[in-house]
């Protein structure tokens, strides 16, 4: 994700972007799993202003034992749906590596990515492009 927010040659201020980067990641529905990052930790999802507009409003509790009953409730299914979806990506997964392992034939005039070893002196490795071609 720093890679996509960086331009290339300008990598100095990545320090600057990671909290925008990892909360964009902790916040974002997982394919794997269905769920955010920041739902299974914390047993709600996080509260960000566009919920104002919304009225997406969190749910009020009687007390505080009724709030503990039900965030025990809704992890333990949200813990074994994320097992159940896992193990359903793992399987697309395998289905897909499974379709792109077989030896592909290039011909001359085929459109491909240049691979990108060489990165200019005072350059990250880390967050340089590492293709050139058509997706610049």
């Amino acid at each position: 994700m720093l890679r996509k927010e960086l331009k290339d040659g300008e990598h100095a201020n990545w320090e600057d972007m990671l909290d925008d980067v990892l909360f964009a990641y902790r916040s974002s529905t997982h394919s794997s799993t269905l769920e955010t990052p920041y739902y299974l930790v914390h047993g709600r999802d996080p509260n960000i202003p566009i919920n104002e507009f919304l009225d997406a409003s969190p749910s009020t509790f009687k007390s505080a034992s009724d709030y503990v009953g039900n965030l025990a409730n809704r992890l333990r299914y949200s813990f074994q749906r994320v097992h159940e979806e896992t193990e359903k990506a793992r399987n697309r997964q395998r289905e897909q590596y499974n379709k792109r392992a077989k030896e592909k034939k290039y011909v001359v005039g085929d459109k491909v990515l240049l691979g990108i070893c060489v990165v200019k002196d005072g350059d990250s490795r880390k967050f340089t492009s590492k293709y050139k071609g058509l997706i610049e």
